[in-house]
């Protein structure tokens, strides 16, 4: 199964919601933060989600260059941060 497509973004006014963000409306809910504690972690926490879509699209983009470029294979500092993304991008698109 796929996520939700993004763009997401944190509600404009409830700071636990994150929502699907279409130019100038909000579509639909895409999460709540259920945690207790301080509202500048819950609201940390509520950006940090919003912004999952745009990074794994980041990653994407990252790894088609190393893989162009040859980048990871056989480079030993490159190749532990290649392996992390492509853990990463499995994790996240349901392959591990």
């Amino acid at each position: 199964m796929k996520h939700t497509p993004g763009p997401w973004k944190q509600h404009p006014y409830e700071k636990k919601a994150i929502v699907g963000d279409r130019g100038d409306k909000v579509t639909h809910d895409i999460a709540h933060i259920c945690q207790t504690g301080k509202q500048a972690t819950i609201e940390a926490n509520a950006r940090l989600i919003a912004a999952a879509p745009e990074m794994l699209a980041a990653l994407k983009r990252i790894m088609v260059i190393f893989e162009r470029e040859g980048i990871g294979s056989d480079e030993e500092e490159s190749e532990p941060l290649y392996n992390d993304i492509k853990t990463i991008i499995n994790r996240i698109e349901g392959r591990e």
